[in-house]
This record gives C-alpha cells, sequence and structure tokens, in this order.
C-alpha cells in the first residue's frame, strides 16, 4: 500500500469572505476544523496542516487536536509568507513531509464536503495507479483531492505565485489519472457570505413510525448495530417491522448474543452454522432466519458465524435485509469501544450506534460505561458526568462510535431509554447534538422496553438553491 501524505492548506487571506472564514462555525464547529476531521478520520499516512503565521486558526486546530488521540503524525507548520499565494503553502506542507511518502494529498481548509469516504476512493485509486497522478472528476468537473506523485516534488517546488499543483496537472496530462465520482457536493468551497449562508444547516424531523422507510428504502443492506443499552431490542425491533414490509430477513451477529432459547427474537426459522449451507429455496418472503455459529454454555450466548460467510450470503442477494448485532455492552448503557472493536462488515451499508441515556446525568464508571479503560484513554482520564459533551466526544471521536464504520455507510445514533429524562431536556440534548457532533447523518430516540417505541427521528443535511442530500419527505 502506497504512503500518502495528506497535506491542508488552509493559510489564505479570505479576500473574498471579507474575514477569516476558516473560524466561521460549521456543523458545530470551525469550518476549518470540519475539513480536517475528514482528513482524520481518512487513511491518509501523516497529516500537515499549513496555517497563517499569528492568525487564530492556530488555536482553533489545537483546540481540537486536544480532544483526540491521533496514532498516525501530524504536523503543524505555519507560513509566514502567506501573501505569496498558494504556492507558497504547498511549498511548505511538500517540504514537511515524511521521506517514506508517495504521493501528495491536497486538500483546502474550505471544502468541508470532500468526505472521508472520497479521500479513501482516491487514495486506493492512487494506490491502483503507479506512475499516475490522481484527479478526481465530480460530475466531470475535477476537484480536490488531487494527488500527485513524490517524483514530482521538484517540480512542485519550482511553482511560484497564487496557484497550486494543478497548474502542472494541465500541463502534462498525459500522466493523469480520473477518478469518477457521480456527485457536485465535493467542488463547494466557502468563499463568500452567500455561499456560506447557502450552506447552512438544516434539519428534517420524521415521526417514529417512518424510521422503517428511512432505514429499509434499499434493499440488500445491510445493517450493523453497536453500542450501549437496546442494542438487541432494536435489532428485534427492526427485523420484525422489515419483515411486516415483506422483506427477507437474516438476523445474525458478528460477536456474541444471548442464546435464542428462552428469548423472543421473533424469528420464522434458526439456523446453526459457522458455515452458511441453508437451503435457500426455504427463503420465505417476509420471514425472518436468525444464523448462529455456536453456542457456549458458560457464557450461555451464541457467537457468530464466520465474517466470511456473512459476506458470501450479502453477494448473493438472498436477503433483502440483513440485520448484525456488532459488538457486546455487558448491560452497560455506554459503549467505548475496545481495540478491535464495533466488529462492522465492509459491506454494511448503515452502521448505528446505540446510546442508553439511562447512563446521561450518571457518572462515568464501571457501572454505566463498557470498556471504561478506553474511555479514559481517549476521552477522560478522570471521568465526571456523563452529559452532552461527553456524547459528542464518544460520537466524533475517531476512535469512538463509528471508528469501524465503513467510510461511505450511513451513520446513525439511536438515544434509547429516552422516557428517562424529561421531554424538554430531551429536546435541549437533541439540540446540543445536532450542533457539536458531526459524524452523525441522523439522531433517533426511542424506548425499547416495556415495549418497542420509535419517538422520533431527526435527519440532519445540507441544503443549497438546487441540492438537498440526506433528505426525505
Amino acid at each position: 500500500m502506497v504512503f500518502v501524505s495528506g497535506i491542508l492548506l488552509a493559510a489564505g487571506l479570505s479576500k473574498r469572505m471579507g474575514r477569516q472564514k476558516l473560524l466561521l462555525p460549521f456543523h458545530g464547529r470551525p469550518l476549518l476544523v470540519c475539513s480536517l476531521n475528514n482528513l482524520v478520520n481518512s487513511k491518509v499516512d501523516e497529516i500537515i496542516v499549513v496555517l497563517e503565521n499569528g492568525s487564530d486558526t492556530d488555536k482553533a486546530v489545537h483546540a481540537y487536536l486536544e480532544s483526540l488521540c491521533i496514532e498516525r503524525p501530524l504536523k503543524i507548520v505555519k507560513n509566514e509568507h502567506s501573501r505569496r499565494g498558494l504556492s507558497s503553502s504547498m511549498k511548505l506542507g511538500i517540504s514537511s513531509a515524511s521521506e517514506k511518502s508517495d504521493g501528495f494529498l491536497f486538500l483546502l481548509g474550505d471544502m468541508p464536503f470532500v468526505l472521508p469516504g472520497i479521500i479513501d476512493r482516491t487514495i486506493d485509486f492512487f494506490d491502483s495507479n503507479p506512475g499516475y497522478n490522481t484527479v478526481p472528476l465530480y460530475a466531470g468537473t475535477p476537484g480536490h483531492p488531487v494527488i500527485i506523485m513524490q517524483t514530482w516534488r521538484d517540480r512542485l517546488l519550482g511553482v511560484e505565485g497564487d496557484t497550486g499543483g494543478r497548474v502542472l496537472l494541465h500541463k502534462y496530462p498525459e500522466v493523469n489519472r480520473y477518478i469518477e465520482f457521480e456527485t457536485s457536493l465535493p467542488l463547494t468551497d466557502i468563499d463568500t457570505p452567500g455561499a456560506y449562508e447557502q450552506r447552512a444547516l438544516f434539519t428534517r424531523y420524521l415521526p417514529g413510525n417512518r424510521l422503517i422507510d428511512y432505514l429499509g428504502e434499499d434493499f440488500n443492506n445491510c445493517i450493523s448495530i453497536s453500542g450501549g443499552g437496546g442494542k438487541t431490542s432494536l435489532l428485534v425491533y427492526l427485523s420484525r417491522e422489515l419483515k411486516k414490509r415483506g422483506r427477507r430477513v437474516l438476523m445474525s451477529t458478528t460477536t456474541h448474543l444471548s442464546s435464542p432459547e428462552g428469548t423472543d427474537y421473533g424469528y420464522d426459522t434458526v439456523f446453526r452454522g459457522m458455515t452458511w449451507d441453508f437451503p435457500e429455496d426455504e427463503i420465505l418472503p417476509d420471514s425472518i432466519v436468525f444464523w448462529y455459529g455456536g453456542y457456549s454454555a458458560k457464557r450461555k450466548t451464541v457467537r457468530g458465524p464466520h465474517l466470511a460467510e456473512i459476506e458470501k450470503v450479502y453477494r448473493k442477494t438472498v436477503f433483502d435485509n440483513i440485520m448484525l448485532e456488532t459488538d457486546g455492552s455487558a448491560g452497560r448503557p455506554i459503549k467505548f469501544p475496545g481495540a478491535h472493536e464495533p466488529a462492522i462488515p465492509l459491506f454494511a451499508d448503515t452502521s448505528i450506534h446505540v446510546i442508553g441515556l439511562s447512563g446521561f446525568g450518571a457518572p462515568a464508571d464501571e457501572s454505566t460505561v463498557h470498556r471504561l479503560g478506553f474511555f479514559k484513554k481517549y476521552i477522560s482520564e478522570k471521568p465526571g458526568t456523563i452529559d452532552a459533551e461527553t456524547l459528542v466526544r464518544i460520537i466524533d471521536h475517531p476512535q469512538g462510535a463509528f471508528k469501524q464504520s465503513p467510510a461511505g455507510s450511513r451513520k446513525i445514533v439511536v438515544l434509547n431509554q429516552c422516557d428517562m429524562i424529561p421531554v424538554e431536556e430531551r429536546q435541549r440534548l437533541k439540540e446540543y447534538l445536532l450542533r457539536n457532533a458531526t459524524v452523525p447523518e441522523a439522531f433517533v430516540f426511542t424506548r425499547m422496553k416495556p415495549s418497542p417505541e420509535v419517538i422520533d427521528v431527526t435527519i440532519r443535511g445540507y441544503t443549497t438553491e438546487d441540492e438537498i442530500l440526506y433528505s426525505t419527505s
């Protein structure tokens, strides 16, 4: 695999905006931090951030970095000559890159819509096309992040003025390879007050009974459920609701579940085996097949089949929906994943993280947080009360709720046990999460016991004059 240096160019003067645009609040964080967060959650091997010397952007970046434990190298470089143009920042970034680098990936600080999935696909494309630069095309238009070969280092260092490496890409098109994306959203940068206002955050609300419409709109999809209190109940509830829609549903786990003996999982058929040899002509519409690999008498749990076998079944498309519980929480309402958790397959279309609100307002200790050691390592060495800020950090941390989720998957937070807090407090919590948590597409409030009920669904996205993303009507 190639070694790619991610270089975030953020030393611009914001002339058209009339003020420092990189500090404008966007999606609950400074605009610059949103762009940096996309790099942090991508496959780049190192990150280099080039800032204007003496700018307040430095404070914003350091405040963000203090909330993280990033294992890969990250450097902050100050550009004392930013008035010389973009090339001065580009050359500083290149000069600070590792000698191991095979390519330089360039991203601008005002492009928050170049998401981790796009960055990762661009890196994979660069890796599979050795000897060429990589240029993304968004609906046919070139955009960022470009990746330029390390062998062009001297050419890049020779560029002058307010231009970057693109001048070389235009000059030598024969050494470019293009990766195509259907969306045009990543082309958007935030250069003017009008562009900023057009990208204001908006939300769409759905009644609880529309959750299954939102989750189950696609056939042959895989939904992963991880996190804390209420996962298994949610797994069973969603499987039953999909069955009511005439779907063929496979229910399983990539870890352990309570034994189906004496547990009302609502399945029609149970199949035991580490490998898949179920008679597929017996899979009927509006039915649930529960599949497990083996039984642990000591733990009184069943373990999941081989993940490779689950993927084979997914590729066969013999089920309309595959529902997987992908980690355990030992009965605690809050879960911070361990080193190899959650076990989410790469083919998962949707990643759901469940938070039990019985832990909200309580001390973060062994009774409320599963994997407390990892919680202390990444969130707080001296945990206090589990408040809204704590939940945001669990949700957004690169080692947190969605760390193993596929880059392109839909990410949803389910806040279960919502009857444990007053309605007014629940509303305040939802508003806080919408303003400050950047990773999830949607927040869902539920109560799974004594009988399952979805209270409401809030879907988040961005709007422009002619484009709405992540919305349902």
